[in-house]
């Protein structure tokens, strides 16, 4: 090599050049890259040689984070500055985003309700397009806003984001919904509060997205509330300033209101108890603040006890929607633990006689179950004409060792047409002998499968239906008996009711003469008897 050779025709001869062949290097030791070399965070190390491109900095490396709370800041895995807490965290949350195919232009900020320094903040997320990434921001008891923000003005469509407090509930759900602009927030900086209360929707409440205008939206009932009710007693002497306010928002900012149901009124329901307050109807009130059709909503609640409120507990969320409501989309069986008929989030085994249940649906006649593993490239669908699926086909077997994710949707006209998909569960295939020993698998709730088994629910039950799941009966018993017993002893309802292979899986309308109160539930056929106590609130 002569001396004065300049190979790239960069300028420098070769003996000083750190990049001999690439003329467009930004500094040594970032040669390589070819000719389109970029440095997009400005830190020296060309785009191709930096693990976090749009970051300054490495994974690993010393950062800020401006949160005055933490200390050790570095670059995480996300490419996300993050410090450790000082002295612990009082009240950490955790900030789940999932990226669009835009990552370069989300950011996300928490600051104190009103204004005031950034005291957590992350993104942009470049090359993380439609993945999740979790973030820790440390705060203390007190109030703020999320701000969640888009630099292109168009949102986030396809994706979205999960505020929970450190038990893991949620604070605001905006899970695929980024239909926003620049920013999305709570509007007026209603923002939220640490630490979350405990008030709760019942689980039939919780997370439905195909409401109808002046269906009850029900909160369990908080002791404290119903101590405050006089029994007997005329609205005029009820408290006017005890029950319980739902607040329904959009974490874009395109809705909030709250409504407060007291011991004093009725809303339409009755007959006249301790637990009325916990129902709320939808849309009745003043229609300027009615809740708009389609649009993705959250809804939490909190109790008032002579006129001084809880905090506000969990989100669920919610949709008004009355045309999903004639075909909605089902799901896997998903309450539990003690559920018998609980199928999302468990392990199984295949080929077997177990099945998985999907919560029965009204007017449904097929159900289909959508086995899926992306990983594999592998699709399955099977067909029944009942709301539960035997693990025992032939072809497009489920392996041992995967974990498969499973939706249903149901049919009204035995399979002309087909209801919307719903949400997704895992179910785990475990053929190993310590899981199938003995002959009788069990899955996560730790109950063999062919126990006999009840379960009624909702619980407590608003008095309007009542659902029952039954499994692990005799397969030879085809009908079961249903009584409804009062504390004296008094039975007040009986029903006969069909198996199927050993299960059910139905709902009963409950009559109004059915009042509020506690009641025991009995199941019997042939030498098998089960009671569970159920109370319901009107």
């Amino acid at each position: 090599m002569g001396t004065f050779e300049d190979s790239d025709s960069d300028g420098t001869c070769d003996a000083d050049d750190g990049c001999p062949n690439d003329p467009d290097k930004i500094a040594p030791g970032t040669c390589g890259c070819g000719v389109a070399d970029t440095d997009s965070d400005n830190d020296g190390l060309a785009d191709c040689m930096d693990n976090c491109p749009n970051t300054p900095g490495q994974i690993g490396s010393a950062c800020n984070d401006n949160n005055p709370g933490t200390d050790n800041d570095m670059v995480n895995a996300n490419c996300v500055c993050q410090g450790t807490p000082i002295g612990g965290c009082d009240q950490p949350v955790l900030l789940e985003v999932q990226t669009n195919g835009s990552p370069e232009e989300t950011t996300w900020e928490v600051v104190p309700v009103g204004g005031g320094p950034v005291l957590c903040s992350g993104g942009p997320y470049a090359s993380q397009a439609n993945t999740s990434i979790t973030s820790q921001c440390c705060l203390t008891i007190g109030c703020y806003e999320l701000r969640v923000l888009d630099s292109a003005g168009d949102g986030m469509v396809g994706g979205g984001y999960i505020l929970r407090d450190q038990a893991g509930r949620r604070i605001i759900d905006n899970r695929n919904n980024g239909g926003f602009t620049y920013v999305s927030e709570i509007s007026d900086h209603q923002g939220f509060c640490l630490p979350l209360g405990a008030d709760r929707l019942i689980v039939a409440s919780c997370d439905k997205e195909y409401w109808v205008p002046f269906e009850y939206i029900v909160a369990n009932d908080n002791d404290a509330v119903s101590a405050l009710w006089v029994d007997g007693g005329a609205n005029s002497v009820q408290d006017p300033n005890t029950g319980y306010e739902m607040w329904f928002f959009s974490p874009n900012g395109d809705y909030s209101f709250r409504r407060f149901h007291s011991h004093a009124t009725s809303d339409g329901f009755g007959p006249a108890s301790a637990t009325r307050a916990c129902h709320i109807k939808i849309n009745n009130w003043n229609s300027a603040n009615d809740i708009p059709v389609g649009m993705l909503l959250n809804v939490r609640v909190r109790s008032r006890v002579n006129s001084t409120n809880s905090e506000w507990g969990p989100a669920c969320r919610f949709r008004l929607d009355p045309a999903l409501a004639l075909c909605p989309p089902a799901q896997l069986v998903n309450a539990g633990p003690n559920n018998p008929l609980l199928s999302c989030g468990v392990t199984r085994q295949f080929p077997s006689n177990q099945k998985l249940y999907a919560w029965a649906l009204s007017g449904a006649n097929k159900y289909q179950f959508e086995f899926t593993l992306p990983a594999e490239n592998f699709t399955t669908v099977k067909t029944s004409t009942t709301y539960y699926i035997k693990l025992n086909w032939v072809a497009d077997p489920l392996l041992h060792g995967r974990t498969y994710s499973v939706r249903v949707r149901i049919s009204k006209n035995h399979g002309a047409t087909w209801c919307t998909w719903g949400d997704y569960c895992d179910v785990s295939i475990d053929n190993s002998p310590e899981i199938a020993g003995g002959g009788s698998q069990r899955d996560v709730m730790g109950a063999t499968a062919e126990e006999p088994a009840m379960m009624v629910y909702p619980n407590p039950n608003r008095g309007e239906q009542m659902s029952i799941s039954l499994t692990g009966f005799s397969q030879g018993n085809d009908m079961v008996t249903m009584e409804m017993y009062d504390l004296l002893g008094s039975r007040i309802l009986t029903s006969n009711l069909n198996l199927t292979d050993g299960a059910l899986n139905t709902s009963l309308d409950l009559p109004g003469s059915v009042r509020a109160g506690v009641y025991v539930i009995q199941i019997s056929g042939n030498d098998v008897v089960r009671t569970q106590r159920v109370v319901i609130q009107r």
